[in-house]
């Protein structure tokens, strides 16, 4: 006879548990659609997120289009987030003493500029008279 008061009492805790994340994807999006501010820094975000995937994607297929080498696709993911654990207590710092928006801005450009450069690199000729990966 305990069992199914068991499941009983438990019915409602599974109820407000849905009732909670549900409250909780409502309470994101509507803050997506209240605050034109938080909207632009989630989509800006999001966009800047989705280019660092794909010039990491990126990177990992030239290193191995060009060395055919699987182990140097780990040496060049390394690399790439190497600057990560220098510049992170530096960073820090100017975070706290800097404008926030400012560094930001100035970061994005700098990320953006060293994507143009590698691209650039990968499409420009060689001596042979074609481009890196073609």
């Amino acid at each position: 006879m305990s069992l199914p008061s068991r499941v009983v009492a438990s019915a409602p805790v599974a109820e407000e548990t849905a009732a909670s994340a549900g409250g909780t994807l409502d309470r994101f999006f509507g803050a997506l659609a209240r605050y034109p501010t938080f909207r632009r820094l989630w989509f800006g975000a999001l966009g800047a997120s989705i280019g660092q995937w794909m010039q990491q994607v990126s990177l990992g297929w030239l290193a191995l289009t060009l060395t055919d080498a699987p182990a140097f696709v780990g040496w060049v993911t390394f690399a790439a987030g190497l600057p990560f654990l220098v510049v992170a207590p530096v960073g820090g710092v100017l975070i706290d003493r800097l404008d926030r928006r400012r560094l930001l801005l100035v970061c994005q450009v700098l990320a953006a500029l060293v994507a143009v450069v590698v691209a650039s690199v990968v499409v420009s000729p060689t001596r042979s008279g074609r481009g890196t990966c073609r």
